[in-house]
């Protein structure tokens, strides 16, 4: 239930986000606006469509059972969410049909993640690298390429529009470093943050091999030692 509740909280947020970022309404850019609401509307909706029933198929390709699949709540929710991470980027520059496009492949992008996430046993319970990452990866490849030139020029007043639309491959390069400088941004500030909780980690380890409370499991986790449950 809440988190059914959280989504829709961050459905109707989302609308204020996108729609608020563009400052149209406050320029009486009411084109532009709508634009982006109805293009937000249709990814989201898409998205979390496409993630349930392609979900269902994976679910039963894992069971060799057609029959066995099931349709996931936490597929349909978070497939919503990836629609519109993908379509916050390029929300004011595609056009409705563009919207749809890039939900469905938000869906598919964000279930395939979370299946190789599962699949190399990474913990994230709430899905937020396949979410985010690949589907904010995917919505800025879109970009790229399904963004159409009287759009690009009337909201940044560019000539470089998608490549699929004939625009060349000028705005997906960009698109592409602009990838790539937010992964190495990422990347750095999380070894500056996080690499000295590593070393702490690994220090406390070493002590804790002289303790009876390493005898008791440091390695297996807390599991062991607070609950009695052994990890798997």
């Amino acid at each position: 239930t809440f988190t059914v509740i959280g989504s829709l909280f961050l459905w109707y947020g989302w609308y204020g986000f996108n729609g608020g970022s563009s400052l149209a309404l406050s320029q009486f850019k009411f084109n532009i606006s709508g634009r982006v609401f109805i293009n937000s509307t249709l990814s989201s909706g898409f998205g979390g469509l496409t993630a349930l029933f392609y979900g269902r198929l994976l679910s039963a390709s894992i069971a060799r059972n057609f029959s066995k699949g099931i349709f996931s709540l936490s597929d349909l929710l978070n497939g919503l969410l990836a629609g519109l991470v993908a379509i916050t980027g390029p929300c004011a520059v595609v056009e409705p049909w563009g919207a749809a496009i890039i939900g469905v492949v938000a869906g598919i992008v964000f279930r395939s993640c979370n299946q190789l996430i599962l699949k190399l046993r990474i913990d994230d319970p709430v899905d937020a690298s396949s979410v985010h990452f690949a589907a904010g990866i995917w919505g800025l490849v879109a970009g790229g390429l399904l963004a159409t030139e009287g759009n690009t020029m009337e909201v940044y007043n560019s000539p470089y529009f998608g490549m699929f639309l004939g625009g060349g491959g000028r705005r997906l390069a960009m698109q592409l470093v602009g990838i790539l400088v937010v992964i190495a941004w990422s990347v750095f500030w999380a070894l500056v943050v996080y690499g000295p909780l590593l070393i702490f980690d690994l220090v406390l380890e070493r002590i804790a091999k002289r303790t009876v409370f390493f005898d008791r499991g440091w390695r297996k986790g807390m599991e062991v030692v607070g609950f009695g449950v052994e990890q798997k």
